[in-house]
């Protein structure tokens, strides 16, 4: 993905001076030091060592360097985005990128579940809704049973349970103190 050129190819003609050599004329020029100039433009003082150097396969890749020629040759008073064309017609600013995989369902469930913490409320709603579902319909359940069945071995204590009748019915309203 780097730009693998040469130094040799990226310096035209014997009459035209290479991107890197007017880079370096024009700091020179201007009395600037590779400490000031990187301080000013926030880029490192090997990347500019690289461009004056004519070097720009030492650059993380191609599209940095364009934008690294442009701001630097606009600090040393050249036309910076003019530089940053003339590489771009040296150097193929074009990157492949990998071919497009599919997804796993995995990650479409990690992206749900990070969703639903993200939200909070709406999962303590949802648990609290579901609770109260589940325990309404146990509840329904047990009344339209109308006995409730204990387990056990003993024929007289089964006998005694099923025949327990309570002293009021736990349907009707109790009775008034008065």
């Amino acid at each position: 993905m780097h730009a693998t050129r040469s130094t040799s190819s990226l310096s035209s003609s014997s009459q035209t001076p290479s991107i890197g050599e007017r880079l370096a004329a024009a700091r020179r020029q201007r009395g600037i030091s590779y400490e000031d100039a990187a301080a000013a433009t926030k880029l490192s003082v090997s990347y500019l060592q690289a461009m004056e150097a004519n070097r720009f396969d030492q650059m993380p890749a191609p599209i940095y360097a364009k934008n690294f020629i442009r701001i630097y040759g606009t600090y040393l008073g050249l036309d910076g985005r003019q530089l940053a064309e003339e590489f771009s017609r040296m150097v193929p600013l074009h990157v492949e990128l990998p071919p497009k995989t599919q997804t796993s369902p995995a990650y479409h469930v990690s992206v749900l579940i990070t969703q639903l913490v993200r939200h909070r409320l709406l999962v303590g709603a949802v648990l609290l809704a579901a609770i109260s579902l589940i325990l309404y319909l146990g509840s329904s359940l047990e009344r339209r049973t109308g006995s409730i069945s204990y387990p056990t071995d003993d024929p007289q204590i089964a006998a005694a349970l099923r025949d327990y009748q309570p002293m009021f019915d736990t349907t009707e309203p109790l009775p008034s103190l008065e």
